[in-house]
């Protein structure tokens, strides 16, 4: 028995582990309580339970009006994302390389090409 006012509106999170998803919704759930959210505005400000470091983002693919998808905060160079540090070192990607998986560390040449990979590959959906 709602007002007629009322929306309802569905709230997912896209995590490939089931189980870090129903924990993600307990934690929602959670500081949904916490934060007494009353609008679906005031449920766009979800970033997780600990704010000083966002564990979740609002996805840029929402599916519906009605729908809101949330994802986890990773990959989007404030972590260290390689493709946010290529574009922050302003030259090539050959250039690049030599700086960062040179000598010493040319054992990170693999992981930042499988990085960059990944990240293109997840831009492209």
């Amino acid at each position: 028995f709602l007002p007629a006012a009322a929306r309802v509106v569905k709230v997912d999170f896209k995590i490939s582990n089931k189980d870090d998803a129903g924990t993600a919704k307990g934690e929602f759930v959670r500081w949904m309580l916490e934060n007494r959210c009353m609008t679906v505005e005031d449920l766009l400000e979800f970033k997780g339970l600990d704010e000083e470091s966002p564990d979740y983002r609002l996805s840029k693919k929402q599916t519906s009006a009605d729908s809101l998808l949330f994802e986890q905060n990773v990959g989007d160079g404030l972590d260290g994302g390689w493709s946010r540090k290529m574009k922050d070192f302003g030259g090539s990607k050959g250039k690049f390389m030599k700086e960062f998986a040179s000598g010493a560390q040319k054992y990170q040449r693999a992981e930042i090409k499988n990085a960059l990979k990944k990240e293109t590959k997840a831009n492209k959906k």
